[in-house]
């Protein structure tokens, strides 16, 4: 007859080593909830129609179109509007019709002493300027189509509020 071991962490050890778990009770429905809940976390995306150098959205002689990703738009807008302690997004909405891109809605808070009128020209300017490399030359998409509103006023860096 063998001598078990005295110690309780070897026989912990061993005890756990010996052992066949069973899976967890339910666990298929658990994952199923997870999954559907990771799912549901991540916001639908529109695909977003471009242009040509010519502003027609015609790519080729077939006529065949590209789109790029609703969400890949709002990620650098999100981007661009984070990157200078004047201001930081609030709220953004891209308004968009049959996979065109028809507007933008931007909410801001600026940092105290920012002079608005010209922030405001100048966000829809970079605005403007990311959505051209991004989408190609919307004939009509100009700076009237991108909305910028000023919602509130911080005292510092308006990003660490």
């Amino acid at each position: 007859m063998a001598l078990e071991p005295v110690d309780p962490f070897v026989r912990a050890t061993e005890t756990a080593r010996s052992e066949r778990p069973e899976p967890p009770g339910g666990w298929v429905e658990l994952s199923a909830s997870v999954m559907a809940r990771v799912r549901s976390s991540v916001l639908p995306s529109e695909p977003l129609l471009t242009f040509a150098a010519d502003g027609r959205p015609d790519q080729d002689a077939a006529g065949s179109r590209t789109y790029v990703s609703e969400r890949v738009v709002r990620t650098a807008l999100r981007e661009l509007l984070q990157s200078s302690p004047s201001h930081a997004p609030e709220g953004l909405r891209l308004l968009v019709d049959d996979g065109r891109l028809t507007g933008v809605e931007i909410d801001l808070v600026a940092a105290y002493g920012t002079v608005l009128p010209a922030l405001g020209d100048a966000v829809r300017a970079q605005v403007l300027d990311l959505l051209r490399g991004l989408l190609g030359p919307d004939p009509d998409l100009g700076p009237d189509d991108v909305v910028v509103a000023v919602t509130d006023v911080a005292v510092g860096d308006p990003r660490l509020v």
